[in-house]
Parts: structure tokens; C-alpha cells; sequence
């Protein structure tokens, strides 16, 4: 973003009910199909997959696993020591 428009955006700031309709009119739901499973996982097709298998130089495992609170803090919207949200 050139620091013109960064300036500008900083002036006039989008109104929240601009705000909200891009969750709908940005949202990828039912894009491919009611039925689906994946999401924008189906971006990633076979080819994307042996294009990025050639940028491997070294085998190393990167986890992709994010740490999870065991303990509630106040303002918390479940429990996550419990089975149900």
C-alpha cells in the first residue's frame, strides 16, 4: 500500500457497517459448493503441491500446532476443560 492511500485510509476510516459487509461480500461460503469440506483449502491443487515439493533444500518438520490455554481466563466464550462450548 503506497503511503498515500495508507494516509488516507488513516482519515477516513471505513464506518463498522462497512466494515460488516465485507464478511459477506468477501466470504468464501459455498464458493465451491454446499457440500464442501475444504474451503480455500481447494487453492491448493496438485500442481501448487509439486511446485512447493521443489522448493524443499532441507527435510525439516515445522509443526503448525498452536498451544492451547488449559485455563479459562475471565471473558472467555467456552471452557476449554470441558467437552461443550
Amino acid at each position: 500500500m503506497s503511503d498515500v492511500r495508507r494516509e488516507d485510509a488513516m482519515r477516513n476510516p471505513p464506518s463498522e457497517a462497512e466494515v460488516l459487509s465485507w464478511f459477506d461480500r468477501l466470504s468464501n461460503w459455498s464458493r465451491w459448493g454446499s457440500d464442501d469440506q475444504l474451503g480455500t483449502l481447494n487453492l491448493i491443487t496438485r500442481d501448487h503441491r509439486r511446485k512447493a515439493a521443489r522448493l524443499v533444500v532441507e527435510g525439516l518438520n515445522v509443526s503448525c500446532a498452536w498451544d492451547i490455554r488449559a485455563i479459562t481466563q475471565e471473558g472467555d466464550h467456552f471452557d476449554l476443560r470441558s467437552d461443550t462450548c
